[in-house]
């Protein structure tokens, strides 16, 4: 095993979790000329209280789906007020967008199966709810990283941007295939609807970051 230099770095800029989790493609003792970030979570992510922590927080995001609030627009679910993309932003934001896409992957499907809507499987609004984690992590984990404070503003851009490019236009996209109803006559109420939820997620996800910060949860 190669020896650090008594602060936790290896000569290269590399953490130790290259020794625990060598790189497949190079022989042992040998060292990667770089490690990119998705590389170091999935190493971060082999950590068992990090998954432990990520169990937790799937446990929590499945069980507010069983008390969100469906609003039928023109006989389908259109719009749902829950909290579930509030978790599964914030799992991003904690452990990086590698995590955040797996997590949000996983609960879709495993809340899918626990809490039925009614309607047909459809893997669209799984890619939804990855790039959401995924956009958590790519927006805010950085500050997390570097312990910066994340207010009310960041969180506010963060779901503002969501809230465009997947709420509004992805899932209205899928509901759009799913059902046949037109892509506009759909959009019109979700509109309404998020610009109600977005200022409350943000401020959810801005308690939520602070409590971790105070028990650490985004260590590993």
């Amino acid at each position: 095993m190669r020896k650090d230099h008594g602060d936790g770095k290896l000569p290269c800029g590399e953490s130790l979790c290259c020794d625990m989790y060598p790189h497949p493609l190079l022989h042992k003792g040998e060292r990667p000329p770089f490690v990119t970030t998705i590389e170091k979570e999935v190493f971060y992510m082999k950590d068992t209280r990090q998954i432990t922590r990520m169990g937790l927080l799937l446990a929590l995001a499945i069980a507010l789906k069983g008390i969100a609030v469906y609003i039928p627009v023109l006989g389908v679910l259109g719009i749902r007020i829950g909290f579930m993309s509030v978790i599964v932003a914030a799992t991003g934001v904690l452990y990086g967008p590698a995590a955040g896409g797996i997590f949000g992957a996983v609960y879709d499907l495993l809340a899918f199966m626990i809490f039925p809507t009614g309607g047909p499987y459809f893997p669209g609004f799984t890619i939804s709810f990855a790039l959401v984690g995924i956009m958590g992590g790519i927006f805010l984990h950085g500050r997390i990283r570097k312990k910066l404070n994340i207010g009310y503003k960041w969180c506010g851009i963060l779901f503002v941007v969501i809230a465009l490019s997947i709420d509004l236009m992805l899932n209205t996209l899928w509901l759009s295939m799913l059902t046949g109803k037109a892509f506009m006559v759909l959009l019109a109420p979700r509109i309404i609807a998020k610009a109600v939820t977005m200022p409350i997620n943000a401020y959810i996800l801005m308690i939520f970051l602070d409590l971790s910060a105070r028990y650490e949860l985004h260590r590993v």
